[in-house]
């Protein structure tokens, strides 16, 4: 018998068992040499050497069931069948040599298997071991047509059972058939790959020029399951979970870091994140913003108003409903009853203007011998002011001064010091009042002077003037006190006087000492 090598010419060989038959080896495009057998029998033995695949075997050439090859990349286009017997097989239609298709029975069978690829009775391609025992190839049809894909035993043994075999279009089609035995002609001349084929087991010797891409205005897509998770736009932007991404990175989901953190332009790199919804702390350096701060649906603005509703160019502090309250503690949050509404002592409520250290619920401080200033009341119709009335270095004369209509019509000057002694709402040593009684304003008193709670002086809305008395009858009503004959009423020019005096309900004028009764 003869053995058939890679060389042109004619040969005859023994048949099996007797007859002789013809075989030719031609050289075809694309094609590293093609065995073509004109057959007489059904059965033969042939020995044959294919890129050092090695066929060696008696074998019954069945007709095999025919069915399209596969036209949608991947999993949801492989075609699965399997071998029961050597020789088992189909012929696939319509295999495109733009295409290429990897052919394997990697997993599917616990037998030494070979994969034989024919066109018509010509073996193309074939592979022996290209997943340990078992045979896996990538090829590229040389020309758009029908070709043959049967299964044998390396040993031309039987199946110890049946074998599982794949089909299924690759993702690009390639430049050359690698046989996936250490032959092939892929990229950097890593075995068993095609040109443009990348090794789903790993990838060994590439050159610095070889990637996964595109190279025309196109997407690049991957997918897991069938479904798309994640694609690269021909302008650069990244998409997870997202199809038609507009910034460089958009997630469709939950990113998680765990460690590192986060980088800014700036070079900051933000390794916590600021949650504020259980009541934590934020802490910023410095916090710069353009327009407006808004919180919550009581809303508080920081910096410049909106037009109409307060001065434009002015930075204010408002909130669209509710109270503005200023605390310097945490007492609003829940576990802090005690609320102030306080700008400096958080501990007592008083508030200071001026002054760090309020003793009173307002405090006011002015500095030194500063006249006119202190505290204004007023509306369009008038003021009120209490301020220092005097322009004298190192004193302090406190006035209030009533305004209406542009003109002052009242003063009030306290000169000197005041004892602090006793001073309570029913018994201030000096009070003034005016318009005090009950009753229609017309019928009120206009002003009283009283010690304590003893009324003094009372000036009537009729213009009468009582002294020790509330309610005089005449312009002028004094009322004296016991012992009867104790003045009431004196005049004193030197040593001569006049002097009034009741004795009980008689009144007495006495002059120089000599009474008139």
């Amino acid at each position: 018998m003869k053995t058939l090598q890679k060389m042109i010419g004619t040969y005859e060989l023994d048949s099996y068992p007797v007859n002789k038959f013809t075989a030719m080896i031609v050289p075809v495009s694309l094609i590293k040499c093609s065995l073509i057998l004109t057959l007489f029998f059904s059965t033969i033995h042939v020995t044959a050497q294919l890129q050092n695949c090695t066929v060696s075997c008696t074998m019954t050439v069945p007709s095999l069931p025919v069915q399209p090859a596969p036209t949608v990349v991947g999993n949801p286009g492989k075609i699965i069948f399997s071998a029961i017997a050597p020789g088992d097989g189909y012929t696939f239609t319509n295999m495109l040599s733009s295409e290429t298709y990897r052919l394997s029975t990697c997993g599917g069978s616990s037998d030494d298997t070979q994969l034989l690829i024919y066109f018509g009775n010509s073996l193309v391609d074939c592979n022996s071991d290209g997943c340990g025992q078992q045979s896996a190839l990538d090829f590229t049809p040389p020309a758009d047509d029908s070709y043959s894909v049967r299964i044998i035993e390396e040993s031309c043994g039987i199946f110890s059972a049946p074998v599982t075999v794949t089909v299924e279009l690759q993702a690009s089609s390639g430049g050359g058939n690698g046989n996936g035995n250490g032959n092939g002609n892929g990229p950097g001349g890593v075995p068993g790959l095609l040109a443009n084929t990348w090794q789903t087991g790993g990838n060994s010797g590439l050159a610095s020029k070889d990637f996964i891409g595109t190279t025309d205005a196109a997407d690049l897509v991957f997918k897991t399951n069938g479904v798309e998770n994640m694609r690269i736009t021909k302008s650069g932007s990244l998409g997870i979970g997202i199809t038609q991404p507009t910034d460089k990175l958009e997630v469709n989901g939950i990113i998680s870091s765990k460690s590192g953190g986060m980088k800014f332009p700036d070079g900051t790199l933000q390794t916590t994140a600021v949650d504020l919804s259980s009541g934590g702390n934020a802490s910023f350096v410095d916090l710069e913003v353009a327009e407006h701060i808004k919180i919550g649906t009581n809303s508080l603005y920081l910096g410049d108003a909106v037009q109409g509703t307060v001065g434009p160019t002015l930075n204010n502090i408002w909130t669209t409903n509710g109270d503005l309250q200023i605390q310097p503690d945490m007492s609003s949050i829940p576990g802090f009853p005690t609320q102030f509404n306080t700008i400096i002592n958080p501990s007592n409520g008083n508030v200071g203007i001026g002054t760090t250290t309020p003793s009173h619920k307002l405090h006011v401080f002015v500095e030194d011998d500063t006249f006119g200033a202190g505290l204004l009341v007023e509306n369009n119709d008038g003021s009120m002011e209490l301020r220092n009335g005097t322009t004298q270095l190192n004193k302090f004369q406190p006035v209030i001064q009533g305004n209406s209509g542009g003109t002052n019509v009242a003063g009030l000057g306290l000169i000197g010091n005041v004892s602090s002694d006793n001073l309570t709402e029913f018994n201030a040593v000096t009070t003034l009042v005016g318009r005090f009684n009950e009753g229609d304003v017309i019928n009120r008193n206009i002003f009283q002077i009283k010690n304590n709670a003893t009324n003094l002086i009372t000036v009537t809305a009729g213009g009468k003037v009582g002294i020790g008395i509330d309610n005089p009858s005449v312009e002028l009503h004094v009322k004296g006190t016991a012992p009867y004959f104790a003045p009431t009423l004196r005049l004193d020019a030197g040593s001569k006087y006049l002097e009034l005096q009741s004795n009980s309900s008689v009144a007495w004028i006495k002059t120089s000492g000599t009474g008139i009764g």
